[in-house]
This record gives structure tokens, C-alpha cells and sequence, in this order.
């Protein structure tokens, strides 16, 4: 019975680590790309504020 538990708790926690994935292999990596190629854009753009605001402090 604690096998069996266990075993659910695992899969719950697969369905909700993928939760708004579509189903479809591809199309989830595609979306993946899309937004690790978006968080790079982010950081790229926290960085150049940055280097913005130090530069007006010196």
C-alpha cells in the first residue's frame, strides 16, 4: 500500500512540475527554447541597466 502511494505521489509531482506544457514532445521543447531564449534576453537587459546605473554613479 506505501509502494503504491509513493508511486502516486511521484507521478503528481511529474503532472505538476509539466503543468501548461502541451502534450506534444516537440511543441513542449519548442516552448521551452522560447522561453529560455526570452529569460537571455532579460538578463541581458538587467545587465546593460546595470551597467547603466553604475556608470551614472561614478
Amino acid at each position: 500500500m506505501q509502494v503504491m502511494e509513493r508511486e502516486l505521489k511521484e507521478k503528481r509531482a511529474k503532472i505538476k512540475a509539466f503543468q501548461g506544457l502541451p502534450p506534444n514532445l516537440e511543441l513542449a521543447r519548442h516552448e521551452l527554447r522560447v522561453a529560455r531564449q526570452r529569460q537571455m534576453e532579460l538578463i541581458q537587459l538587467r545587465e546593460r541597466l546595470l551597467g547603466h546605473m553604475a556608470d551614472n554613479l561614478s
